[in-house]
């Protein structure tokens, strides 16, 4: 959720602020972004789609993106199953994911 937050900050920032205040401000994201990144890296969930429809217009996730190296190979999994069926109690155990568990808890969206 701090991640969802952090992107919001900056689109809202992006609103309500003027390009003076977002150019000072520019550094610290970028900074936020590159960390975002090395995160991925070290195998952390980052909640790239939310909602319905699926969608993300995120500023801040683009900036992550855009400094991760998509040059190296990607395993993608899907794990599909019935609600409460511990898909992210799975996910959590085997590769070290922070899903939140409880029940009649919905994971939704798409995660990197």
């Amino acid at each position: 959720l701090f991640c969802d937050e952090l992107f919001s900050l900056w689109d809202n920032i992006h609103k309500t602020q003027s390009s003076i205040e977002i150019r000072k401000l520019q550094n610290k994201f970028d900074l936020v972004a590159t960390k975002l990144a090395e995160l991925v890296y070290k195998g952390f969930a980052l909640h790239i789609l939310r909602g319905r429809p699926l969608q993300s217009h995120s500023r801040l996730l683009k900036m992550c993106m855009e400094k991760l190296n998509f040059g190296d190979s990607v395993a993608i999994l899907t794990v599909i199953g019935e609600q409460s069926s511990a898909k992210s109690s799975l996910l959590n155990s085997t590769f070290g994911c922070n899903f939140h568990v409880s029940a009649g808890r919905c994971t939704i969206g798409l995660y990197l």
